[in-house]
């Protein structure tokens, strides 16, 4: 968000997760919380199952897109 705001954006328009290790996606639902994003692109399910990641695309990251913008 410190970036966000030292750019003074009022929103993301393309949110990009290239693949779903920790590192990649972290972070995201709290952004998400904070500053309307208009569009999450990702290259689909894991392919690599860790419980961390299937627990995110399961139980959080459903809910992140759900709050994007219009």
């Amino acid at each position: 968000m410190a970036a966000v705001k030292d750019a003074r954006l009022t929103q993301i328009d393309h949110l990009i997760t290239t693949h779903w290790h920790g590192d990649h996606f972290g972070g995201m639902a709290e952004l998400a919380a904070q500053i309307p994003i208009k569009e999450f692109i990702d290259h689909g399910p894991s392919v690599e199952s860790q419980p961390a990641s299937d627990e995110f695309l399961k139980n959080i990251y459903p809910g992140s897109t759900a709050r994007r913008s219009t």
